[in-house]
């Protein structure tokens, strides 16, 4: 092993950075990184960075040699958080003491800097008049030729900025916290007459204990004062850039006025997940604040209750005369928002992953999570996905059959029904009926064969007659990859019963008579059941209108709540714990009323590329969510259009057992208006139903005057109440304008989008559905 460099050793030691015993420590990662190749000095930088001895913005600056830029005065930079090209912003510690903190930088002209220096002295003398409780106020100036170094105590968490790229929509409650906690200390500002001048959400940061941290107090408006657009600001500088602003130089007393305009465009950000008037040109955005009112909150997120919307359109009015006082917005807040410090820090961390963490139940237990490393999950991935795999005709192994041989790709025989393979089926045990195809032609309606030993029903194009079905293991019943197997229901449903069911590749032909429509299209009784390309057909008059603009449609009534699913779903095992597991793909429920009815406690649920138009619910749940478990529900590229409620909750003494997560991404949940998008229905609603209940999804596309959770009277369906949303966590909603391809909706085509303008929504990404997947 070859020693570091002099040059290295010197660098590292003459800059304070490193010492050679931290050399000495990091000898056996050196070994494990080069192995047989030389070690290079770029291997012992690594290696300080994995003994902590640099961090990697560090390790960056010395394998670029540029260690000088890391020191400035007696600090030592370790972390840059953010960068613009006029400011940069540090995490830092001192050369001696070892204490942090946070250093700025803020770039401009030689002359500027000179004259801004008498500004920062009363800057500073007024900030230490005020009594600041743990405030992150500039305490130092270093001055430089070309830039402000500013020291202020450290920050730590994430900046609003970051939250808002990471969840798109902060939950309403959390807003509120945090404007609760930014008054508190603005109020103080002001009383010195210290306005912040630069409040927006880069300069917000929220700590991982819950507490709200305000960097730059009068920072920028000391460095340059005057008409903004003159100066070399930020762009996101002018996001909460009140309209007096661009009329030059304003009192202390009309700046704190422009101080409660930012705070109301901030609060208004975090909850739209982007910026009242988002253009990409300072002066467009000032023109805009100048022109134009801030959009009411509650047109984007319909979820703000009415104190949070009022104040914001108070806050956010062009006459600063009728703006309410930093004061007045403290007292509005403090009431409901103040001490949440716990339910701040809760929520930052959730936002440290993908999947946020479970509520705290009543009586401090956790609510059991569902996650990737649990059993439970393990063994849903396992089983849905052997489902879906089997059930697109792939081979899993010999495990997956009962014979234990091994079997061929099981959607070979019906790649070409025209010349079937008579050896291949017999060796597969599969029945007459399977390969006849004269029959398939020439009968009307074709008796469904039996499974073979395997559990696999393979069935070729025709329509087949309903035969009830059961297995005690698996039952797998797959149509073919080109053509359509019908299945047709006459009279009585068609009943499958198996612990793991699937059912790919068929459409369900409703040709009931009207007095025959008492009961669902399919009953299916098991514990794990995975539906993959199912398209269902139901007579026009069973849920008339077939469009969009037709007035009963677009009123969101009747609802039909005691109404007649196309799929009822009871557990095979009701008393096994380890049931209740769903996944749905790439199927068309078009004008149908309720799709999917579950008898039992839901465990976990996934909805990809689906389709839904018209009136009627997706997921009517009798039971709820299984107790103690947090249920997901996932949405990934559908499409719910016209539709009633995406989940109606039937309540009973069990049904609020357990927390159900709304997640996913990329959906469009355009239902019908009156509507929203979980629904309580009957029974009594408990008080602390919104510990079970969350959405935090990445992008699921709710009309902005929909409500995200009701409840609608079971003897009154037409009566329903918006239920406020205050403590209950919501994330990546988004609202926005798509438009159809076509205004029918008996046709999946017509459901396609012909264009998405959604705010948030990454241009390369087209949400709903797409081609069915086969």
């Amino acid at each position: 092993m070859d020693p570091p460099s002099r040059e290295l050793v010197e660098l590292l030691t003459d800059s304070g950075l490193a010492t050679r015993r931290d050399l000495s420590r990091c000898t056996r990662y050196v070994r494990r990184f080069a192995r047989d190749l030389p070690t290079f000095d770029s291997v012992w930088v690594d290696a300080l960075v994995r003994i902590h001895a640099l961090t990697p913005f560090q390790a960056q600056m010395v394998l670029a040699g540029d260690v000088e830029s890391l020191r400035v005065g007696e600090w030592v930079l370790e972390e840059r958080i953010q960068w613009t090209r006029q400011l940069e912003v540090f995490r830092a510690r001192h050369g001696d003491s070892k204490q942090q903190a946070t250093v700025s930088r803020f770039r401009a002209q030689p002359a500027m800097l000179r004259a801004a220096e008498e500004r920062w002295r009363r800057l500073q003398a007024r900030i230490d008049t005020v009594r600041l409780a743990r405030s992150t106020a500039p305490q130092q100036l270093e001055p430089a030729e070309t830039c402000w170094w500013v020291i202020s105590p450290r920050v730590d968490g994430v900046s609003l900025e970051n939250l808002i790229v990471r969840r798109g929509r902060i939950p309403v409650d959390v807003v509120a916290a945090i404007a609760c906690q930014l008054s508190q200390e603005l109020v103080t500002l002001h009383r010195g007459s210290v306005p912040h001048g630069d409040l927006r959400c880069a300069n917000v940061f929220l700590s991982p204990q819950g507490r709200v941290q305000l960097l730059h107090h009068g920072v920028l408006e000391s460095l340059e004062p005057g008409r903004p657009l003159v100066t070399q600001r930020p762009l996101e500088c002018f996001d909460g850039m009140a309209p007096e602003r661009s009329d030059g130089e304003l009192d202390d007393a009309a700046r704190c006025r422009t101080d409660v305009y930012a705070l109301g465009c901030l609060m208004w950000q975090l909850l739209v997940g982007r910026a009242p008037f988002p253009m990409a040109d300072p002066l467009l955005k000032q023109a805009a604040h100048r022109g134009r009112q801030v959009p009411a909150v509650r047109d984007w997120t319909p979820d703000v209750p009415d104190r949070v919307n009022d104040l914001i359109a108070q806050m956010t009015n062009k006459d600063a005369a009728r703006r309410p006082t930093m004061m007045q917005v403290h007292e509005v807040l403090r009431p409901r928002y103040d001490g949440m410090a716990k339910r701040l820090a809760n929520f930052v961390r959730g936002c440290e992953s993908a999947s946020a963490r479970p509520l705290v139940a009543p009586g401090g237990q956790r609510l059991a999570a569902l996650n990737p490393q649990s059993g439970s999950v393990g063994a849903f991935l396992a089983v849905t996905g052997g489902l879906l795999l089997l059930a697109a005709g792939l081979w899993l192994g010999p495990q997956w059959y009962g014979d234990g041989q091994p079997t061929p790709i099981a959607m070979q025989a019906a790649e070409d029904p025209a010349r079937p393979n008579a050896a291949a089926d017999r060796d597969r045990g599969m029945s007459a009926a399977e390969i006849d195809v004269a029959s398939v032609t020439t009968n009307p309606l074709i008796d469904m064969p039996e499974p073979n030993a395997a559990g696999q029903l393979l069935l070729l194009p025709g329509r087949y007659r309903v035969r009830e079905l059961s297995r005690g293991e698996k039952l797998l019943i797959i149509g073919p990859s080109e053509g359509t197997a019908e299945i047709v229901i006459h009279a009585s449903p068609w009943r499958l019963q198996a612990p793991l069911l699937s059912l790919a590749n068929v459409r369900l032909v409703d040709e009931r008579s009207a007095p025959h429509r008492s009961s669902p299209l399919l009953e299916i009784a098991a514990q794990e059941l995975a539906i993959d390309a199912v398209e269902t057909q139901t007579p026009l008059d069973r849920n008339e209108p077939m469009s969009s603009a037709t007035p009963q449609v677009a009123t969101g009534t009747p609802h039909n709540l005691t109404g007649v699913p196309q799929i009822s779903w009871s557990m095979y095992a009701p008393g096994d714990p380890n049931g209740g597991r769903l996944y749905v793909r790439g199927c068309s429920f078009m004008a149908g009323g309720d799709v999917l009815s579950v008898e039992g406690p839901l465990t976990a649920a996934a909805f990809e590329n689906v389709l839904q138009t018209g009136r009627g619910s997706l997921l009517t749940l009798h039971e709820g969510v299984r107790a103690g478990v947090r249920a997901p529900l996932q949405f990934q590229h559908c499409t719910l259009r016209d539709t009633s409620a995406a989940v109606r909750w039937l309540l009973s003494a069990e049904s609020l057992g357990g927390q159900l997560s709304i997640q996913g991404r990329a959906s469009v949940l355009e239902l019908a208006p009156g509507t929203a998008l979980v629904e309580f229905t009957g029974g009594r609603l408990s008080p602390e139903w919104e510990q079970h209940l969350e959405v935090v999804a990445e992008g699921l596309i709710l009309p902005a005057d929909r409500s995200v959770v009701g409840y609608r009277y079971l003897e009154s369906p037409t009566e329903f109440r918006t239920l406020p949303t205050r403590t209950m966590q919501i994330d990546g909603l988004l609202a926005g304008d798509v438009e159809f391809h076509g205004a029918g909706l008996s046709r999946r085509e017509d459901s396609l989008l012909r264009s998405a303008a959604v705010p948030l929504l990454p241009a390369d990404q087209q949400p709903g559905i797409g081609d069915i997947i086969q």
